[in-house]
């Protein structure tokens, strides 16, 4: 059978649909004379949300312009800045506007008035605290180069032989200055720990902070590029840090934090290398992982900590049923809520650096703390999880022949999959009757067929399965999709959107019943009973198992 998955991989070809010009004008009266207006968004179009890597143009009447191109099908986010993320375009109400989404359909002109920019187009001083040193463009083999900060404690040059404990963290930008974080918003941790250690509730350490790069999802993932960054940790920035700064570089004293997914980077390192980190911090997690091969590991054979908290807003409820998952395979290993496994939520916070540095603490204390942590002992245990009122919803096994699907194909992140479906069916169905008189008569339904690419994207064919014989349209696709067992589901509305069900599915049932399917070849398809949309009463969700 995996022989099937392998070759449907090799012949499943993405061709892009036609480009969409998207065009953005921007209307500021209040742009400081000099100033540059930039666009940054999600993907390298729009400069991977860089603050100052894509310029828009001035034009004589006084707005700003760029063009972008982009496949029908796609949605785009951004926001707008004068080049420094301290430097955002505000809405009227003088507040920071969330981003601007637009999916694409086709030629679209985006028209932006901005009535004002923070900080009125001049930047403030940084917001460090304490002594912070900078190791410009480390290299690391098979990854991108990157900036590491090093944030010495009080008293680091006033005791020339104290050695002190690390904690390594994800996203070096963002977790001490504002002037270089992400919508001016760092997570305090120089402040946050200065405070605690001068309170005498904290021991003095050594923080360590590694910049993201652009290939950040990949390498903090479960993929090939992430074992080399986890590598690259290990072997490389750990020992430069031991030989540069006055450490205790034993397992004990050397401890891992990050967030979204910078949680699970610092999970799969204390996993992978428990001689190394003994401690793990994990904010907001992007659980996406095998928690069966996690159950089934000899891990820990000695002493760790995990400290996992999250919040409940936003994507934080997507991200929620990997937290329920990891409590439950954690506490099946050994592990104890409020001795070596703590759990924190705070179901109004939101997914952003301002609520990891309010929770920040606890981590810190956990880790580092030098008195009782009595606070353990008062959290709440954790709530029914998310998904367990759904275990028992109705589905089948079913063998299906290999079949052939024609349609069009586009490529996205897969947490937007759904903001991306309606607008590539409409594409679809205005071409359908090319493909009406060599559909399957077995099979005359719309068919979406969505399979994960190494990058962390996905790729998505809106079509119809067609005869063996049918010939591919200049302008589609075609997927070969390999006979196998398919455990359907049937979803509908009142169940929520489809994307979470797909989330349910994924991420909480087939491992808490056991399913086994090969992360590599992961794909589902999906059957529409209707007009081929994400809208329809019910849809069938048919995942390829073992």
């Amino acid at each position: 059978m995996r022989r099937f998955l392998g070759i449907f991989l090799w012949l499943c070809i993405a061709v892009s649909v036609y480009a969409a010009d998207v065009t953005v004008v921007v209307r500021s009266p209040s742009v400081p004379k000099g100033a540059t207006v930039y666009i940054a968004g999600g993907n390298p179009t729009l400069g991977n949300w860089e603050a100052d890597a894509v310029p828009l143009k001035s034009l004589m009447d006084g707005s700003w312009s760029g063009a972008f191109s982009f496949e029908p099908g796609e949605t785009i986010a951004f926001k707008l800045t004068l080049g420094h993320w301290m430097l955002e375009a505000l809405d009227e109400n003088g507040e920071v506007p969330s981003d601007h989404i637009v999916a694409v359909s086709g030629d679209t002109n985006i028209v932006i008035e901005v009535p004002a920019w923070n900080h009125d187009g001049q930047l403030p001083e940084g917001g460090v605290t304490g002594t912070v040193e900078y190791h410009r463009d480390f290299a690391g083999e098979g990854i991108l180069p990157r900036d590491i900060l090093v944030w010495l404690p009080p008293g680091y040059s006033a005791e020339s032989d104290t050695r002190y404990p690390v904690l390594y963290m994800h996203d070096g930008q963002q977790i001490f200055d504002p002037f270089t974080s992400t919508h001016n918003i760092d997570w305090q941790i120089d402040e946050t720990a200065t405070r605690l250690i001068e309170d005498g509730k904290m021991k003095e350490i050594i923080v360590v902070g590694a910049t993201c790069t652009a290939d950040r999802s990949d390498e903090y993932g479960y993929t090939d590029k992430g074992k080399l960054y986890r590598r690259f940790m290990v072997e490389t920035l750990k020992p430069f840090i031991d030989e540069t700064y006055r450490t205790l570089p034993d397992r004990e004293n050397t401890a891992i934090a990050g967030s979204s997914m910078g949680g699970i980077a610092s999970f799969l390192l204390a996993w992978e290398y428990p001689d190394v980190f003994s401690k793990a911090g994990c904010f907001s997690p992007a659980f996406w992982l095998d928690f069966d091969a996690v159950e089934k590991s000899e891990w820990p054979k000695q002493p760790a900590r995990i400290y996992i908290d999250n919040g409940g807003q936003g994507i934080e409820r997507r991200l929620q049923p990997g937290c329920d998952l990891m409590l439950d395979v954690l506490r099946k290993k050994g592990f104890v809520l409020g001795d070596n496994l703590v759990w924190f939520q705070n179901p109004e916070a939101e997914h952003n650096e301002a609520a990891w540095a309010e929770r920040a603490w606890r981590a810190l204390l956990y880790f580092f703390g030098t008195q009782p942590n009595e606070w353990i002992d008062e959290l709440p245990p954790p709530p029914r999880p998310m998904y367990a009122e759904r275990d028992k919803e109705p589905n089948q096994v079913v063998v299906m022949d290999g079949f052939k699907a024609i349609g069009f194909v586009n490529e996205t992140q897969r947490w937007r999959m759904e903001d991306n479906y309606d607008s590539l069916w409409a594409e679809f169905r205005k071409r359908a009757a090319e493909v009406n008189d060599i559909r399957h008569p077995q099979f005359p339904e719309y068919v979406g067929i969505t399979r994960d690419k190494e990058d962390g994207k996905v790729e998505y064919l809106a079509g119809v399965i067609v005869t063996d014989r049918a010939e591919i349209p200049e302008s589609m696709v075609a997927w070969d999709v390999p006979e196998n067992f398919y455990l359907v589901f049937k979803h509908q509305p009142a169940n929520g959107d489809l994307g979470e069900t797909m989330s349910y599915i994924w991420n909480w049932y087939l491992y808490r019943h056991g399913f086994k399917y090969s992360k590599e070849d992961r794909f589902e398809l999906l059957r529409f009973d209707g007009a081929g949309s994400a809208a329809d009463a019910v849809t069938r969700i048919m995942i390829p198992i073992d």
